[in-house]
């Protein structure tokens, strides 16, 4: 039996949803959580 290989969720959104927008992932990252690791402000 063949194995499906889905794409990964977050590939979907980023192509569909951030690139068409021109945005980056780690500029939305800010925007909804605040910094990406401790101590890089916010």
């Amino acid at each position: 039996m063949p194995m499906h290989n889905p794409p990964h969720p977050g590939e979907i959104v980023r192509q569909e949803c951030l690139e068409p927008l021109g945005l980056q992932l780690a500029a939305v990252f800010l925007v909804l959580r605040g910094p990406q690791r401790l101590g890089d402000g916010g």
